[in-house]
């Protein structure tokens, strides 16, 4: 086996990968709408599931596509003493596969450092700490409002003063039982699985914008369990879409509030207003069968002579 031989196959499997996840983002672009009606009409818990779903999904079939067709069609039909030089796409698509597997990891990391430095500036700033639902709840003495839940795997909430002043018990109440059940649920967790997905492309802004609103619907339904405060956390959500909030969309942390997305916060507060809750059936299992048989048809169509047999006349347009 020549050291050439093992070159052009990392270049090609990693060619191969990019290949595949841009045809399978491309498609879920194509789809987005029926994606996110489909999305819709399950409940906001298994929602938030089924858009990481979506999130991996080009990744998963192009490792998949990769691994049982295009390397397997390279290795039989090669030969291991081949002295071909890697041609110009084969080496500029195998940087877009390395691109596309690195560039996430390091913009989690910027995230990371981000919302760090966020959170701990807060934490100098509190005055009281004390425990909400089973999570430290820390009172910030600062102008901005405020009121998130933080943290992957440490959890707490951060509710400035200002915040308790403009809002009234009952809604004050509500609105920490919101970010409680974030923290509970992991939305911060699931943010942080859809920042780590491979992607050539940037995410459908509606498909973004649809995973934001879902994580806002799931926890606004666990906290709104108690008689009443539907409408007290609508009305907490008015009362601080008025104010100069935070923005959370581009950080690992939640708001009640999120400043820069308010065109959805109509959507929000008339589904609180209506009791529009969930439908009380998940699912999640429908969701998984699913998911298995597309994964099942995309293993069993990779092992295809003809599939692998592709993938090689591919690569022969490549290396050349």
């Amino acid at each position: 086996m020549s050291d050439r031989f093992i070159i052009i196959l990392v270049l090609y499997s990693l060619a191969s990968f990019a290949v595949l996840l841009a045809i399978g983002e491309t498609a879920i672009w194509l789809l987005r709408h029926q994606a996110i009606r489909l999305l819709e009409r399950l409940r906001p818990n298994d929602g938030v599931i089924a858009h990481l779903v979506v999130r991996y999904l080009p990744l998963v079939l192009a490792l998949i596509l990769t691994l049982l067709s295009a390397v397997p069609g390279y290795l039989h039909a090669e030969p291991m003493g081949t002295q071909e030089r890697p041609g110009t796409w084969l080496i500029g698509l195998a940087l877009l596969g390395i691109y596309a597997l690195i560039a996430p990891i390091a913009g989690v990391a910027w995230l990371a450092i981000r919302t760090t430095a966020k959170t701990k500036k807060w934490a100098r700033s509190s005055v009281h700490k004390q425990v909400f639902s089973g999570f430290q709840l820390f009172d910030l003495d600062i102008a901005t409002p405020v009121i998130v839940a933080s943290g992957v795997f440490r959890k707490s909430i951060f509710l400035s003063l200002s915040v308790r002043a403009l809002l009234s018990a009952r809604e004050l109440r509500a609105a920490l039982r919101h970010e409680a059940a974030h923290c509970r649920q992991n939305h911060n967790f699931a943010k942080l699985l859809a920042a780590l997905a491979p992607q050539l492309f940037s995410v459908p802004e509606l498909l973004e914008a649809s995973f934001r609103e879902t994580i806002e619907y799931s926890a606004d339904d666990e906290a709104c369990k108690v008689p009443g405060d539907a409408l007290n956390l609508a009305s907490a959500v008015v009362i601080l879409a008025k104010q100069a909030t935070v923005n959370s969309a581009s950080l690992l942390y939640t708001a009640l509030v999120d400043a820069k997305h308010s065109a959805s916060l109509e959507r929000r507060v008339e589904r609180l207003v209506l009791l529009k809750t969930a439908a009380k059936n998940s699912r999640s299992t429908q969701l998984a069968a699913a998911y298995a048989a597309l994964l099942g048809a995309t293993a069993a169509i990779a092992l295809l002579p003809s599939a692998q047999h592709m993938f090689r006349e591919t690569l022969e347009l490549l290396v050349r």
